[in-house]
């Protein structure tokens, strides 16, 4: 123990050599950085251990409540350890700038009691765990650096049924977990995994889950997510799911991308949101099939760019005339979905399609005075056309935000130089779709009302 007694204050250092609790027979040996009062353990070198893992010890860092346990691993080894428990029920800290963690079954922040508080920061080192879970209280994991492997059953960011929230900040370094990562588990949760420029996130197999049963939330600053032989992957799951992947940078699904998914609950939000965050960049999203639920024309769930945003999905390939899905497999699926049917169609190629902010430095400038609804580029390569048609599944809440009658929407298309309403259109407010006819060109499209690239003059009249 160190800090046992409330008010109390136990410190140990440790350089080297190691520190072995084990007690077989009662199945009673755990250690306590902060029981009742403060502990603090910092270790620089040496092996601390709990050898017999399958008696279920623990390492418990911040155990009671009011207490305070801070472990800091600047070098040295944790082995052994069934379970590394950080703030059970009370102030739990951890932070591992060097050494490593091998063989520790869980590694949990608060997963026990809400009224503790589990905070673990990794600036270098390697972290081996079977499991990860981050919790029912309040917690947070922030990494820096160093190789964080959970390499058994799950990461589970978000479990909580109170709306406490639980967070793995991924600022640097890497990430891989070897079977379920799941943010935000069950309703009433909420789960947030950020991963930063440098970062790398990688699920290597099982499920993917943003927003299983509750409220997941990625948040993508420039980094990579890897999803590798997975069996699914789902933005939203379950009736009461809520996924939300938002920001720039790179995702690879490796199999199917279920966006959502609610097994019949009409309720189920699954969205990508490409943001900029006020800077011109891309969110590039690779997936092997896709796959929607029907859930209706009230749906929000879809694609989605903002604040100076790009988003770009798979090229589509064309083979012959008919018709093909950008970001859906039919017409009214997600928001910003995209229907190309073509006519007259020569030779074989691919269609490569993205999603705008108005405000990206390529979409086509519009005068003041124009409210968009949605922008698209789209591009032929190595086929030729007659004719073709789009419809786009159009933002009803963009629209009614920018105070327009959705029957007033109306397709254009850039030229080079204006853009030109198309002739022929039609608008159909009940599944939220825009029809643009006769069409043999490509390029930019945009959705909206009173779309003009020419700056409004001044009228001056004379009497």
């Amino acid at each position: 123990f160190l800090g046992y007694d409330a008010g109390s204050t136990g410190t140990l250092t440790m350089t080297g050599g190691s520190l072995t609790a084990n007690d077989p027979g009662v199945n009673a040996a755990v250690m306590f950085v902060g029981y009742n009062g403060v502990g603090n353990f910092v270790q620089t070198g040496g092996v601390v251990s709990n050898i017999d893992q399958s008696s279920f010890k623990y390492l418990y860092v911040g155990y009671n409540a009011g207490a305070s346990g801070n472990y800091e691993l600047d070098g040295g080894i944790i082995a052994g350890c069934s379970h590394v428990i950080v703030g059970k029920a009370g102030q739990g800290t951890f932070v591992q700038n060097a050494g490593s963690t091998n063989n520790a079954l869980y590694i949990m922040l608060t997963p026990w009691d809400a009224t503790g508080q589990g905070i673990y920061t990794m600036s270098g080192g390697v972290l081996n765990a079977s499991s990860m879970d981050l919790g029912i209280g309040q917690c947070a994991f922030t990494q820096y650096a160093g190789q964080a492997n959970i390499g058994g059953s799950y990461l589970r960011i978000g479990e909580s049924t109170t709306g406490k929230t639980g967070i793995y900040a991924l600022a640097g370094g890497l990430l891989t977990v070897s079977n379920e990562l799941s943010i935000g588990v069950g309703a009433g949760s909420i789960g947030i995994l950020d991963v930063g420029l440098s970062a790398t996130a990688t699920c290597v197999s099982s499920y993917f889950y943003l927003g299983n049963g509750g409220i997941g939330i990625c948040n993508l600053r420039g980094g990579t997510i890897n999803l590798s032989s997975v069996a699914a992957s789902y933005f939203g799951r379950n009736g009461t799911g809520n996924g939300t992947l938002q920001g720039w940078g790179t995702v690879n699904v490796n199999n199917t991308l279920c966006m959502p998914w609610g097994y019949g609950a009409k309720t189920v939000v699954g969205r990508v949101v490409a943001d900029g965050f006020g800077t011109d960049h891309t969110l590039g999203i690779a997936y092997n099939a896709l796959a929607v639920e029907t859930l209706g024309p009230a749906s929000i769930s879809g694609w989605y760019a903002q604040n100076h945003a790009k988003l770009v999905l798979n090229a589509i390939p064309v083979s012959g005339s008919g018709v093909k899905y950008w970001g859906g497999v039919s017409a009214t699926d997600l928001v910003n979905t995209v229907t190309l049917n073509f006519a007259g169609v020569a030779g074989t190629g691919t269609v490569a399609g993205a999603l705008f902010a108005p405000n990206h430095t390529a979409a086509p400038r519009c005068a003041g005075g124009s409210k968009i609804v949605g922008v698209w580029k789209f591009d032929a390569a190595d086929f030729t056309f007659t004719s073709a048609t789009l419809t786009f599944r159009y933002d009803a809440t963009n629209a009614v935000s920018q105070a327009i009658a959705e029957s007033n929407l109306k397709p254009y298309w850039h030229n080079g130089s204006d853009w030109t309403r198309i002739v022929d259109y039609g608008v159909d407010t009940t599944r939220k779709l825009v029809v643009a006819s006769n069409l043999t060109a490509l390029g930019f499209f945009a959705v909206g009302e009173n779309i003009d690239s020419r700056p409004r003059g001044t009228v001056i009249i004379w009497r």
